[in-house]
């Protein structure tokens, strides 16, 4: 059957672009895993990961988070917030100061796209601690202190 010669291959549709394509095999076949440099590549992989049911591929871009915490700390923490994974968003709020977007989040700037993005119990967190732990540090050129995500982070949890 597969020797007819009448047999007409055809591609078969990936629904991937090539470089998802093959970020997703090499995550499903190289050792050590790779790095993800790039917070999208994150959604498509574990986007892949469900459609073609590889577990595998889905558990190593998570435990591959923590290195991007720096570059894309208020996506992990988001992220983390949906996967109850308290110690990743910990971990994205301690390097939140190098955000340069939502480093100075206050309980008043809190824009309505970023209030949607983690869990409710993550977010009322976060806010609790907004409102109560602004020991931070003078920023003489903005006048106006700055968040202590360090501190915060270690005092984080989700509230209930």
């Amino acid at each position: 059957m597969l020797g007819d010669p009448k047999l007409e291959s055809s591609p078969i549709p990936m629904d991937a672009n090539f470089s998802y394509l093959e970020l997703f095999l090499d995550f499903m076949l190289k050792y050590p895993a790779p790095t993800i440099s790039d917070w999208p590549a994150v959604p498509a992989m574990l986007a892949l990961a469900d459609k073609w049911d590889t577990p595998v591929v889905s558990e190593r871009v998570r435990n591959g988070l923590n290195h991007m915490t720096k570059r894309y700390p208020w996506e992990i923490f988001c992220f983390a917030s949906h996967e109850n994974n308290l110690e990743l968003a910990r971990k994205a709020l301690e390097n939140m100061g190098q955000d340069f977007k939502h480093n100075t989040m206050t309980l008043l700037d809190i824009s309505a796209k970023d209030v949607l993005e983690p869990t409710v119990p993550y977010l009322v967190g976060l806010l609790c601690q907004l409102g109560t732990n602004r020991e931070g540090y003078w920023n003489k050129k903005d006048h106006r202190m700055d968040v202590n995500w360090e501190k915060m982070a270690k005092e984080f949890s989700p509230r209930r």
